[in-house]
């Protein structure tokens, strides 16, 4: 999918986790998004 994006895309896998990856897994998808965010605060700075 890489080529697919011209901006900050990194591709994070879940383990133990099929389809509803919020549901199973809603801690770390939760800090997956938390680094995100900050990130782009970081870099907007």
């Amino acid at each position: 999918m890489e080529p697919y994006f011209t901006d900050r895309f990194e591709i994070k896998y879940i383990p133990r986790c099929r389809h509803w990856v919020q549901q199973e897994q809603p801690e770390l998808v939760n800090q997956y998004m938390l680094e995100f965010l900050a990130d782009l605060e970081e870099t907007e700075i």
